[in-house]
């Protein structure tokens, strides 16, 4: 299929050249609505699954029908009444994969059925979040509003036991909605496109770090990271633990705030789960009972704790307010 999509674009380039621009501009629409369709056809075979979402985000369905079926006259609707604010990558920890919770919490790229991360499902990174923004308890009611009709969340393990929801799919989902992204632009400059935010929560605070290496470099770029006492992997955790610093801050991520702790015992039988500061960033926070009283003296469950804090509830909140809701104000950082 990659060979067949390489002599689609040079097919399209070469004969491209020689066309007025309204006859080239159809040629890559037809072009464009030919590769629409066999990524579709493909999408949810596993060996032959292209470099896109596993399921085909609705705000990209919209688009896709907009320019297959009706043509350019419609995409101003559409894009209006279907491109989100944020598109959220969320990595949580291993074991905490919950496919059915997350759909629950409005996950697009899930149907419910892809099951739990080693047996267990804990959603701990997955459950910060509805308290954050699924509970009228922690904030108005306009922003849980705001989250559930503008936020387009897609949701990963980071144990990569999942063939389908990992970081490897993860990376495909984004190139695929970077290429809409930029062509969005093309069609529309003064358009504005949805805000990028990658979070995740332990190992997947991890693979956030890899990912807006990885992605901000190759596709359109990240607006916001967030990553909560990251951890290593299992097979470099014991030299993980030796090190200074937990990954690194991409110069492409506009901004990336890290929470971590790092006195820990009994959130994981035998292991200390201790996080470490990132690299090139000045947002990092350092968590423990002096700095928030849910955070133990003696270090008990403090990886686990660390999602209840605060600061970091406030981080969120007041990030999503001035990407969903106008005129926000800006968010500043103050331990007391």
């Amino acid at each position: 299929m990659k060979i067949l999509t390489k002599f689609y674009i040079f097919l399209l380039a070469t004969t491209a050249c020689s066309l007025t621009n309204a006859s080239a501009a159809n040629l890559y629409k037809n072009f464009l609505c030919k590769r629409i369709a066999l990524q579709n056809k493909y999408r949810s075979i596993e060996k032959l699954r292209p470099l896109a979402c596993t399921k085909e985000p609705l705000w990209v369905k919209k688009i896709n029908e907009s320019l297959c079926s009706e043509g350019y006259e419609d995409l101003e609707s559409d894009l209006y009444e279907n491109l989100p604010k944020a598109i959220v990558f969320y990595f949580d920890g291993m074991g905490d994969f919950n496919a059915k919770d997350a759909k629950s919490f409005g996950a697009q790229n899930l149907d419910g059925t892809e099951g739990n991360d080693l047996g267990m499902g804990n959603a701990n990174g997955l459950r910060s979040l509805k308290n954050v923004f699924g509970s009228y308890y922690y904030n108005t009611s306009e922003l849980k509003n705001m989250w559930k009709k503008y936020v387009a969340f897609n949701y990963y393990s980071s144990s990569g036991l999942h063939s389908k929801e990992n970081f490897k799919s993860a990376i495909n989902c984004y190139e695929e909605i970077s290429k809409y992204l930029k062509l969005i632009k093309k069609i529309d400059k003064e358009r504005i496109l949805p805000k990028i935010v990658v979070m995740g929560y332990s190992n997947g605070a991890y693979n956030t770090l890899d990912f807006q290496l990885i992605a901000s470099e190759k596709f359109y770029p990240i607006d916001l990271v967030v990553t909560v006492d990251p951890i290593e992997q299992a097979l470099t955790f014991p030299l993980g633990k030796l090190k200074s610093f937990r990954g690194s801050k991409s110069k492409y991520p506009k901004k990336l705030i890290n929470f971590y702790q790092t006195d820990d015992y009994g959130s994981l039988p035998v292991l200390r789960l201790t996080g470490r500061p990132v690299k090139n960033t000045k947002y990092n926070f350092k968590m423990d009972s002096t700095i928030d009283s849910i955070m133990s003296d003696d270090g008990r469950k403090n990886h686990i704790y660390i999602l209840n804090t605060s600061l970091y509830e406030k981080a969120l909140r007041c990030e999503f307010q001035k990407i969903l809701i106008p005129f926000s104000e800006e968010c500043t950082y103050e331990i007391n």
